[in-house]
């Protein structure tokens, strides 16, 4: 039978740094943009965890990371889209 002795450390468990990022490049031209010209996107994700929830943990920080990525793509593209729209309007 264990007894815990008051004032006396607890074992904790083992801690581990979870790093992840996930990167996009962006073709301009695929979105209609100019032709020879890329955007990059980038983000990234780092906690600290007890070492049994590294994989979950690495997992759902690199979805925060593709969501984050890909939001900022669909934001770009659509900004890129209507800066092209308004500069046909003056042209036309």
């Amino acid at each position: 039978m264990d007894i815990p002795i008051i004032g006396a450390r607890q074992a904790q468990p083992a801690q581990v740094e979870v790093c992840r990022s996930f990167s996009y490049k962006l073709n301009l031209a695929n979105a209609g943009g100019p032709q020879y010209e890329s955007a990059d996107f980038f983000a990234s994700r780092k906690m600290q965890c007890a070492s049994e929830d590294a994989a979950w943990i690495s997992e759902q920080i690199y979805e925060e990371c593709v969501a984050e990525v890909r939001g900022a793509v669909a934001a770009f593209i659509a900004e890129m889209k209507r800066k092209s729209a308004s500069s046909a309007r003056k042209v036309g």
